[in-house]
C-alpha cells in the first residue's frame, strides 16, 4: 500500500480521511495538507469541524510532504474554486517527480490526456475517478421499478450536514455484520471504493438537468438502480439524496427539487434526515416529518444532528449560507432535549450509530428480508 497526501483538505473530506483505507487497499492517506488561508496547519484534523481529536496533524508545506510520500490524492469535496487554486500546476509538478496521482475532480479531455502522459513518462500511476455513467438495462422495466432489497435514503434537511460521512458509517456498519451493501451518491470517490458515484445524481445536484430532460432522468435513474441491484446483488441499498430537502426563508438552497425527482424514481424503506444544529428543535420535528412526507411521500425515521450550523452574520454579509462548527458536545446537549417519537442521534458517534442501526434493522426486518 502506497502512502499518499490528501490535498486540498477541508471539512468536507473528513469522511475520505476516515474511510479511504477501509475500502481502498492500494493507497493509504498518510498526510493531509490544507489550502493556505484555512489556518489548519500544525493542528489535529479535528479542528476543521470541531470534532474529537483524530490523531492526524494537518500539514501546510505541500512540497515537503509530497517528497516524503509516494503520491497525491485530490478529493472532490469542496465546491469553492479558490480551494483548488493552482491545482493543475501542482498535479503537473507531482507527475514530474514520479509520484502517483489519484484525481477526483473534473478534468477536461486535454488535461486528462496531458497528465496521463506525463505520469507515464515519469513511470508513475495516474488514477482518475470520474462519475459512473447511468445506463439502460437490458431487462424491460414497466412502471416504476423498486428494488427487492431494502433501500435507505440519507438526505440533508436544509443544507449539507454530514450526509456523505453518515452514509459511509452506515455502509461500514452493515458490512461489519456481513451484509453486502450498494451505495449510490454524487461523490466520485465512491467509485474507488467499489460503490457508485452516479453521474446522473451529480448532474442533478449541480443543476445540469433541466426542462424536458428531467422526465428522462427519472426513467434513466430507475434503470440505473435496477442495473446496480442486478449487478451487485446487494442485501441493502444506500442512497445519498442530493441537495437540501426543505426550503429556508433566509438563504437560498435546493428547496427539495432534487429530492423530489429522486422520490419519483423510488421510495425508501428507511429515511435518515441530516440536520444542521439549530434547524430541528424538538417542537419542530413533527412539522418536519409531516412536511417531508407531504412533499416526498415517505416519513422521517430518524434524524442525525450535526454540530455544523449556519453562521447568520457571515451568511447575511455574503448573501449565501456560510457555516460554523460548534464543539460536538453541543450537538450531544441538544439531542438530550430533542428526544420524542422520532429519535435524534449524532451518527458519527459509535454508541448513537449502534442504537440507530439496531432500530433500523428491526424496522427493515419487518418490511423486507434483510436476514
Amino acid at each position: 500500500m502506497k502512502n499518499v497526501v490528501l490535498y486540498p483538505f477541508t471539512p468536507d473530506d473528513m469522511a475520505i480521511v476516515r474511510f479511504h483505507s477501509r475500502w481502498n487497499k492500494k493507497y493509504r492517506i498518510n498526510a493531509v495538507v490544507s489550502p493556505r488561508g484555512l489556518s489548519y496547519g500544525g493542528k489535529d484534523i479535528s479542528v476543521a469541524d470541531n470534532r474529537k481529536e483524530a490523531g492526524l496533524i494537518v500539514q501546510d508545506d505541500l512540497d515537503k510532504v509530497l517528497d516524503e510520500n509516494e503520491g497525491l490524492f485530490i478529493p472532490s469535496g469542496d465546491s469553492r474554486e479558490t480551494v483548488y487554486s493552482g491545482i493543475w500546476n501542482i498535479m503537473c509538478e507531482t507527475a514530474k517527480k514520479g509520484k502517483d496521482i489519484v484525481c477526483s475532480i473534473n478534468l477536461t479531455q486535454r488535461q486528462f490526456s496531458e497528465i496521463k502522459n506525463l505520469c507515464k513518462e515519469n513511470r508513475s500511476t495516474f488514477i482518475y475517478c470520474p462519475m459512473e455513467k447511468s445506463r439502460w438495462t437490458t431487462s424491460t422495466i414497466t412502471g416504476r421499478y423498486h428494488p427487492s432489497v431494502p433501500v435507505i435514503f440519507v438526505g440533508n434537511l436544509v443544507a449539507e450536514a454530514n450526509t456523505f460521512e453518515v452514509t459511509l458509517e452506515i455502509a461500514n456498519r452493515f458490512m461489519q455484520d456481513g451484509y453486502k451493501v450498494s451505495v449510490i451518491g454524487d461523490r466520485p470517490e465512491l467509485n474507488l471504493y467499489g460503490f457508485h458515484g452516479s453521474s446522473l445524481l451529480a448532474d442533478l445536484s449541480h443543476g445540469k438537468i433541466i426542462g424536458n430532460d428531467i422526465a428522462m432522468a427519472i426513467t434513466l435513474l430507475n434503470h440505473y438502480i435496477h442495473y446496480v441491484e442486478s449487478n451487485d446483488n446487494p442485501d441493502v441499498i444506500l442512497i445519498q439524496v442530493p441537495g437540501g430537502m426543505l426550503d429556508t426563508p433566509d438563504f437560498p438552497n435546493e428547496c427539495g427539487v432534487y429530492a423530489y425527482i429522486l422520490s419519483r424514481v423510488l421510495q425508501p424503506d428507511y429515511f435518515i434526515g441530516c440536520s444542521l444544529l439549530g434547524k430541528a428543535r424538538r417542537k419542530e420535528i413533527q412539522f418536519i416529518n409531516e412536511e417531508i412526507e407531504r412533499r416526498f411521500g415517505y416519513p422521517v425515521d430518524c434524524i442525525h444532528l450535526s454540530n455544523k450550523s449556519v453562521s447568520t452574520e457571515s451568511s447575511l454579509q455574503k448573501h449565501k449560507m456560510e457555516f460554523i462548527y460548534y464543539p460536538v458536545e453541543k450537538a450531544y446537549e441538544e439531542i438530550t432535549k430533542m428526544q420524542g417519537e422520532i429519535p435524534v442521534y449524532h451518527l458519527l458517534e459509535k454508541e448513537h450509530l449502534e442504537h440507530m442501526y439496531q432500530n433500523m434493522l428491526e424496522k427493515l426486518s419487518g418490511q423486507k428480508n434483510i436476514d
